[in-house]
């Protein structure tokens, strides 16, 4: 009768089967961001104490990975860009568990990577701690249906490297304005996108992280869902 679609990438599918526009109701993951964005400012002055918790450096970048440690992530494209960059002053945080924590550690010990942390699975109260000390967001999911990590890391402005094959990308993320696009398997464009902002000016990082700010702000107000559920109704009623 009705199909509901979480962004632009969800409303093609749905067209390529044929559904007609008059048939989608609009249903993006635009809700519940107002108290993150209220707990972002709240961590804000807490930056500095919680990166030296973890004995980051002033000038040290750090990519956070969020999510399960599984193969349709690709973690692994994210540790092989990252071995590819030569930066000294760099640090990767993967945050979450899964599967693929054995290998990924074996990987790290045997091609003896630098300052990378598996920190394992975290209270959402601790993620946001994590959202709060880190530079950059990577999500090279293969498979992902929207990234939820991708609104939250925003709500926290930071700036975004993520995969085409993510939902949230085609809604969420301006290449070269709040981040970076590259397409899902190939890690020579996602060691690029990872070099051009580690490559920007601290003052240009923090611009493409308050744009990401601005666009979650945005993508929150634009839905009307009383609208929405007026529309749902009229389409059920041609039952």
């Amino acid at each position: 009768a009705g199909f509901l679609t979480s962004g632009t990438a969800n409303a093609r599918f749905y067209r390529t089967y044929g559904v007609p526009e008059e048939k989608m109701v609009r249903l993006p993951f635009s809700w519940g961001y107002e108290q993150l964005l209220l707990r972002a400012q709240e961590l804000k002055p807490k930056r500095e104490e919680l990166r030296k918790s973890f004995g980051i450096k002033k000038d040290e970048i750090v990519l956070l990975y969020v999510g399960r440690l599984s193969k349709e992530k690709r973690p692994f494209n994210l540790l092989e860009a990252y071995s590819r960059v030569s930066c000294l002053n760099k640090k990767l945080f993967f945050v979450g568990d899964g599967p693929l924590r054995p290998q990924l550690e074996k990987y790290i010990n045997d091609l003896k990577i630098k300052e990378v942390y598996l920190i394992g699975f975290q209270p959402r109260e601790e993620v946001f701690n994590f959202y709060t000390l880190a530079d950059v967001l990577v999500l090279p999911s293969r498979d992902e249906t929207w990234g939820i990590v991708v609104n939250e890391a925003m709500c926290f402005g930071l700036p975004i490297i993520a995969s085409d094959r993510i939902g949230a990308a085609a809604d969420l993320v301006k290449n070269g304005y709040n981040g970076f696009i590259f397409p899902a398997d190939d890690s020579e464009k996602l060691t690029s996108g990872i070099k051009k902002l580690i490559r920007l000016s601290s003052k240009e990082r923090l611009l493409f992280g308050k744009r990401s700010t601005e666009i979650i702000t945005e993508w929150m107000d634009r839905i009307d869902p009383v609208y929405q559920i007026l529309k749902a109704i009229e389409i059920a009623k041609k039952l």
